[in-house]
C-alpha cells in the first residue's frame, strides 16, 4: 500500500477462500469499532461498506507517517482475526494478506466510488435499497444514524440531503465504471464478459 499525505484512496480487502468475515451483527460492529480506534487517527473516512466476505473504505490520509497508517491497517486485520479465531475456535488467517489501496484523483471519482461502495449490498442481492443495509455509511450520511461508530468526512463539493442522496443511488453505477473499482484480474475478466465489454485489466485510473 502506497499512500501520500492528503491523498484519497479506495481501501479494500476480502477474506480467504470466501469465508465469512462477519458471522453476526456484533462482528460487524466490533470491526467498525476497531477501525475507528486504530485507523481513524491516521485517515479520515468518507464512505464505507462492510460485506460478509469483504470491506470497502474511501479514505483521506491525514498523517505524514505512512508506516504508522500501514501498521494500523495491518493491526486492524490481525487483531480482528485473533478475536474471530478465539470466539469461533478457528485457526489461520482470515483476510487475503495485506489490504489493498487504489488512489482516487478527483471529486467525480470519489462520488462514483462512493456510489459503487454503497451499492455493493444491492448488487449482491442482500437488499433492494442501499439504505436497507445496516453496515455502510449511508444512514450516517443522510442523518438517520443517531450514534454513528465512524465519524465521516464530507466529500468535497458534494451537497447531501436525504432525498437527493438516496435518489442518486437508485441508478446503479455505469457499467464501465464498475471495472474501475474491481482490482482482482479474474473478477475483472468475469465482469467484462458479463457486461460484454473489452477486458479491462489495464484500464487507467480516473483522472
Amino acid at each position: 500500500m502506497d499512500f501520500k499525505f492528503g491523498g484519497y484512496y479506495h481501501l479494500f480487502n476480502r477474506s480467504n477462500d470466501k469465508q465469512r468475515l462477519y458471522r453476526c451483527h456484533d462482528n460487524y460492529i466490533h470491526f467498525l469499532s476497531k477501525y475507528e480506534r486504530m485507523v481513524s487517527p491516521f485517515a479520515d473516512t468518507l464512505a464505507y461498506c462492510l460485506m460478509p466476505t469483504h470491506y470497502h473504505f474511501l479514505i483521506q490520509v491525514k498523517t505524514s507517517d505512512m508506516i504508522l497508517l500501514q501498521r494500523a491497517i495491518g493491526k486492524l486485520q490481525s487483531s480482528y482475526t485473533q478475536n474471530i479465531n478465539r470466539w469461533y475456535s478457528r485457526t489461520g488467517s482470515l483476510f487475503q494478506l495485506h489490504a489493498k489501496s487504489k488512489p482516487v484523483y478527483d471529486t467525480q471519482g470519489m462520488i462514483r466510488l462512493m456510489r459503487y461502495i454503497h451499492q455493493n449490498p444491492v448488487r449482491a442481492g442482500h437488499v433492494l435499497r442501499v439504505e436497507d443495509w445496516p453496515y455502510s455509511s449511508v444512514k450516517t450520511m443522510v442523518g438517520n444514524e443517531p450514534r454513528p461508530i465512524i465519524r465521516l468526512l464530507d466529500i468535497p463539493a458534494l451537497e447531501i440531503t436525504s432525498t437527493s442522496f438516496l435518489q442518486s443511488h437508485q441508478e446503479l453505477v455505469e457499467r464501465r465504471d464498475i471495472l474501475d473499482f474491481i482490482h482482482n484480474p479474474s473478477e475483472k475478466m468475469w465482469w467484462s464478459q458479463r457486461l460484454a465489454l473489452p477486458t479491462a485489466v489495464g484500464m487507467s485510473s480516473p483522472t
